[in-house]
């Protein structure tokens, strides 16, 4: 069994029909992840969760589900931890599969159960970070508004999506002047660290201009709107592209 799980891991990732390896792959580990040693079982489980991300970044949402049930399983068996901690990426990941399948109270728990085994440095920011984004997922912008003010921003990842977490909440609530003053400081922060974003600043860059522009189009004028619907289309490197396309 562990030599044909192996196998079912290679197949999947270099086979014609790779679903079905995966498929083959999911029976094999309910039966037999007790072969395995923990940090073996660990990197299977990765592998497997990974093509799932794969072929969701090609459209296929079908495979939340899959990704979420092999996060849920690697959570009760103790199998996706490292050292004893769960990753503030794999805490982030675990709630926003949660709440693409509306799983609104399981992910709310969730936060609270796991906010212990998160590596102490990150602990406290990665949870009101997710917090945050709960509240913003169901529309609770007061809420999203006021947790975001307690996420230390010395991280990068946390500064940035918690800074296009709040354009988008003053986008939706119509908050103009807060907007436009965010907007300019965030453009300002990115060009000031241009040098350590690398293509996040592009991405990030990106998405202020087109909320600019959003602010400023002719909602009436059709040919306007077509024209920059395209532009965010066709612009390689965008933040939260199907939120804007979403406005247009």
């Amino acid at each position: 069994p562990a030599v044909l799980i192996y196998f079912r891991c290679l197949k999947m990732l270099s086979d014609i029909d790779p679903q079905l390896h995966f498929s083959e792959l999911r029976v094999l580990l309910e039966q037999y992840w007790t072969l395995f040693p923990q940090h073996e079982i660990r990197d299977i489980y990765v592998a497997a969760i990974n093509f799932c991300i794969r072929q969701l970044n090609t459209g296929a949402r079908s495979f939340i589900r899959d990704a979420l049930d092999l996060y849920r399983s690697g959570l009760e068996r103790a199998i996706i931890f490292e050292d004893g901690f769960l990753s503030k990426y794999t805490y982030n990941n675990i709630l926003l599969l949660a709440i693409a399948l509306e799983e609104w109270d399981w992910a709310r728990q969730f936060l609270e159960d796991y906010r212990t085994t998160l590596p102490q440095r990150d602990r406290d920011s990665a949870y009101r970070y997710n917090l945050a984004t709960y509240y913003f997922r169901k529309k609770d912008y007061p809420r999203a508004q006021e947790t975001l003010r307690h996420v230390e921003f010395r991280d990068a990842f946390y500064n940035l999506d918690s800074r296009r977490m709040l354009i988008r909440i003053y986008f939706d609530a119509g908050e103009v002047m807060a907007l436009d003053s965010l907007l300019d400081s965030f453009a300002i922060y990115l060009r000031r660290k241009r040098a350590s974003l690398g293509y996040h600043k592009d991405l990030n860059l990106n998405f202020v201009h087109f909320v600019k522009n959003l602010v400023r189009i002719d909602w009436t004028n059709e040919t306007e709107k077509n024209t920059l619907r395209e532009k965010i289309r066709s612009t390689k490197y965008v933040a939260e592209r199907e939120w804007l396309l979403s406005k247009v």
